[in-house]
């Protein structure tokens, strides 16, 4: 095997290891983890420059009868 193909399958099994370790953290952890608002990398506002600005909207309650 060369040795650069070794290198990567060695990056590649301290990725899987890290990934391991993660889930088990987040599996222990109360609630499932972190709330997605504090998540890392999370931004719930990404997509808000694409959308046009809006005045809000008047909520109407529908009953279902």
């Amino acid at each position: 095997m060369a040795g650069g193909a070794r290198a990567d399958l060695d990056a590649a099994r301290k990725q899987l290891l890290a990934a391991r370790a993660e889930l088990a953290r987040l599996r222990e952890a109360p609630g499932g983890g972190v709330p997605a608002e504090h998540a890392l990398g999370f931004d719930p506002d990404a997509n808000r420059r694409l959308m046009a600005p809006v005045p809000p909207r008047p909520i109407q309650v529908a009953r279902a009868e």
